[in-house]
């Protein structure tokens, strides 16, 4: 389906493009006038005014069916950059009601909030001073986010906030994140194919002796600079694909240069129970781990089979068996929520079934549909009105379940093309917080990130900035170009001193 946009001026598109999206998910979009006529769905918005009084004029038509509205506005003729925000969210703010009005249906519960880390707003209202119901009356009133959706935004924060960092240690504290970009398989919602392991010793044996060099590298600049690391989490790709010997390694190196034993919390993802076995997980315990993350994403083995994982329930409940033998202190599940084929019963049944096995924390994603993965090369992008609500049904109710166990909502986070414009949550009894996810989601702590697919936030206190760089997550890039990657990661550091 092709949406012909029509925009005046037409730097409009930077501001609306993504609620657009939003309505129409897996359309195209073009500005292209010659195509105007070809199109299925016809958008034009303008935008007229100076100073103060400003006008937006809107038209929607698809299937015979046009929409039209106009409005005007006056803001503040203050600071010019916040004239421009301002601005900015009284055009998204029109886009969304004109759809709204078009569709006639909600489109996002998060209103015109499109960005990954919603809840870093409620932080900066937070430190204004800002009670909850202030909180959710402005995501209500400025960016028509559903009331429900602010009360759990303002939850969320209110789990977190005390495990963000204060000064003075805020700026000398950092955490550290070990990425091995491989798994086993490549799953059916995956967009990125390029390592799945075929070859231990081929795939594997280059990239190890790039990352431990990349790690000795990163570590002697850390101990110089005098940091110190508060997490370290060890993830993928499937981190548990590397033999015994090589996880030694990379353990052994944690310890010598980021001082792992002293660490507040280290996080290994065993994303495939398959992956996992006794003597990995009493070299995880033995090493200092603290929390393993085992994440079946259903418990429904036919869907597994569909989705190309290797396991069955059965072996994800023996791998949670095994942590907890291991006596290894917090354990970790994920699930998946809009998976091909799945219902809310299946939903709740999978979380039935992983509550049994008392996990300490339990992520519930909803399925996002990556471009590029095989599911929607297959036509998965396009969503029907009934399966947005029924999703929206299923969190919810795997949100009630959880907190009637007492399992506390303490961060979130949102992707691009999020079956019914959801989220990511995660879920915790009280006192077993991940505190690199809150850090990493939250962006108060610096975080250095290394290996393959690694994202690393460089956060400035002094000037209020937050620095993202990311290691390429094709292996072989990786390694081509390891040593200008430890260059700009050692700069982005000495510039926080």
């Amino acid at each position: 389906m092709l949406i012909a946009v029509r925009l005046t001026p037409a730097d409009l598109y930077a501001a609306v493009h993504e609620i657009i999206r939003m309505a129409y998910p897996g359309t195209r979009l073009t500005l292209d006038p010659e195509q105007w006529d070809s199109a299925d769905i016809h958008f034009l918005l303008e935008l007229s005014g100076q100073n103060s009084l400003w006008q937006l004029d809107g038209m929607i038509d698809s299937n015979g069916l046009t929409t039209s509205k106009s409005a005007s506005f006056r803001l503040a003729e203050d600071d010019p950059g916040t004239m421009q925000k301002s601005l900015n969210i009284n055009i998204k703010v029109f886009c969304l009601q004109l759809l709204r009005e078009h569709l006639g249906r909600k489109i996002s519960s998060y209103g015109i909030l499109t960005g990954v880390r919603p809840v870093k707003i409620i932080h900066r209202w937070l430190d204004q001073g800002c009670s909850r119901q202030q909180i959710v009356d402005k995501l209500h009133n400025t960016f028509l986010v559903d009331k429900t959706k602010g009360q759990l935004l303002a939850e969320v924060a209110e789990n977190n906030r005390s495990y963000l960092p204060v000064m003075p240690e805020r700026g000398r504290y950092v955490s550290i994140y070990t990425g091995i970009p491989y798994c086993p398989t490549r799953c059916y919602y995956c967009s990125f194919p390029g390592a799945v392991l075929t070859n231990y010793e081929n795939d594997l044996r280059p990239f190890i002796d790039h990352l431990l060099r990349e790690m000795n590298e990163i570590g002697d600049y850390i101990n110089e600079a005098g940091f110190k690391v508060h997490t370290i989490y060890i993830g993928g790709g499937t981190p548990t694909v590397l033999n015994l010997r090589d996880l030694e390694l990379v353990l052994a190196l944690l310890e010598k240069k980021f001082a792992l034993g002293k660490a507040e919390e280290v996080t290994v993802e065993a994303g495939r129970p398959d992956t996992l076995s006794q003597d990995k997980l009493q070299l995880f315990k033995d090493a200092g781990v603290t929390r393993i993350c085992i994440n079946p994403q259903t418990m429904k083995d036919s869907t597994l089979t569909l989705i190309g994982r290797r396991h069955t329930k059965q072996q994800v409940i023996q791998a949670a068996d095994f942590v907890r033998q291991a006596g290894i202190r917090h354990l970790n599940m994920d699930l998946i929520v809009g998976l091909p084929n799945e219902t809310e019963t299946d939903h709740l049944d999978s979380l039935e079934q992983v509550l049994q096995l008392k996990p300490d924390n339990i992520t519930v994603h909803t399925m996002a549909l990556k471009r590029g993965s095989p599911m929607v090369l297959d036509g998965g992008l396009v969503m029907p009105a009934r399966q947005t609500e029924a999703i929206e049904g299923s969190l919810a109710k795997i949100y009630q379940r959880l907190k009637q166990v007492n399992y506390l909502p303490y961060y979130l986070y949102r992707q691009k093309n999020m079956q019914a414009n959801s989220e990511n949550i995660g879920y915790s009894l009280t006192g077993s917080f991940c505190i690199y996810n809150i850090q990493m989601i939250e962006e108060r702590q610096t975080i250095i990130g290394m290996g393959g697919g690694a994202g690393s936030k460089f956060v400035n206190w002094q000037e209020g900035t937050v620095t993202g760089f990311y290691n390429p997550k094709n292996p072989q890039a990786y390694c081509a170009d390891l040593e200008r990657l430890v260059q700009r990661k050692v700069d982005n550091l000495r510039a926080l001193n």
